[in-house]
């Protein structure tokens, strides 16, 4: 096979989540809670995107949650709107509660091994991958703002985690 065969053959082999987009990885690191590692977090962003463009609508970005214990959906339901009602005022949160209940209904309880993969595109299109697997696509820049910002945002869910994910450590 020739070089350049070869090469469109294993880009169309990559999954879905391997958009071409040339995102970089931006930052690692681990969330714990009372001592207990819960999950590795890997965020993607174009190569030089200052932080503070990082929630921008038309910044693309991928963050990916590799969980290391079982969680059940509605504890990760749960901690997600506690995060969300520290950060946004109840009006914001009332706008946008039909998108995010949508997206938190799409979400199922995790095993240890299991990974969710939030991606935007940059264009409104946010996506939620379970496994590798698509689970929903919603055309929405500002959920994609707000969900992201739960680990990127003020005051994060874990302020150690956002600072490996920012790269500030």
């Amino acid at each position: 096979m020739k070089p350049l065969a070869l090469f469109m053959a294993l880009i169309l082999a990559l999954p879905a989540t391997a958009s071409p987009s040339s995102l970089s990885l931006f930052g690692e690191g681990t969330a714990s809670y009372l001592l207990v590692r819960v999950y590795d977090a890997r965020l993607y962003a174009p190569a030089q995107t200052p932080v503070d463009r990082l929630l921008d609508q038309h910044t693309p970005r991928r963050l990916s949650l590799e969980y290391r214990v079982a969680i059940d959906r509605a504890d990760i339901e749960t901690a997600a709107w506690r995060t969300l009602e520290r950060q946004h005022a109840s009006t914001r949160l009332a706008a946008l509660r039909p998108a995010i209940d949508q997206l938190h209904g799409a979400m199922q309880s995790v095993q240890p091994g299991d990974r969710y993969l939030l991606e935007y595109q940059g264009d409104g299109t946010l996506e939620l991958y379970f496994n590798e697997q698509p689970v929903i696509r919603l055309q929405n820049p500002e959920l994609a703002e707000v969900y992201f910002g739960i680990w990127l945002g003020e005051p994060p869910l874990s302020p150690r985690l956002r600072a490996q994910l920012i790269g500030r450590r």
